[in-house]
């Protein structure tokens, strides 16, 4: 591996930490303190429904770019990256929508499902099955 990926990796990796590091700063979410103190017991905390999607939107946006580049730094393939971005934004376009209306419906299918749901929206979680999946195809196809 040349410097110039590892820097790459090196400064995504950190951009990813910084994102979670520094989340309660950065972004607006009122349902972080709920779901951290698991206390589904009380009620729903009020937020703003479009500020609330702008910022996960903003938020997903950072993870991605930081995931893309570390992406490219591990593999430098442009096909990668290309499908990268199309999992990346599917697997956000499909669960937004359901995480809002678990909050528009006060966890209508249960907490568990909104607390994951609201994971794959605003963490970088389909990193963690594409950087094995594109090991796996550059050692079979060498």
């Amino acid at each position: 591996m040349k410097w110039t990926s590892i820097i790459v990796c090196i400064a995504s990796i950190l951009g990813l930490i910084s994102v979670r590091a520094f989340e309660g700063e950065w972004f607006y979410d009122p349902m972080l303190q709920y779901f951290k103190e698991a206390q589904f017991s009380m009620s729903l905390p009020h937020y703003e429904g479009v500020k609330l999607s702008f910022h996960h939107l903003y938020r997903f946006l950072l993870n991605s770019i930081f995931s893309l580049g570390l992406i490219y730094g591990l593999y430098k393939n442009i096909n990668y990256l290309k499908i990268s971005i199309i999992i990346m934004w599917m697997s956000f376009l499909l669960c937004y929508p359901f995480y809002y209306y678990m909050l528009e419906t006060d966890m209508a299918f249960g907490y568990a499902v909104a607390f994951f749901l609201r994971r794959l929206v605003i963490q970088p979680m389909p990193l963690f099955l594409l950087i094995p999946l594109f090991y796996y195809l550059r050692k079979k196809q060498m």
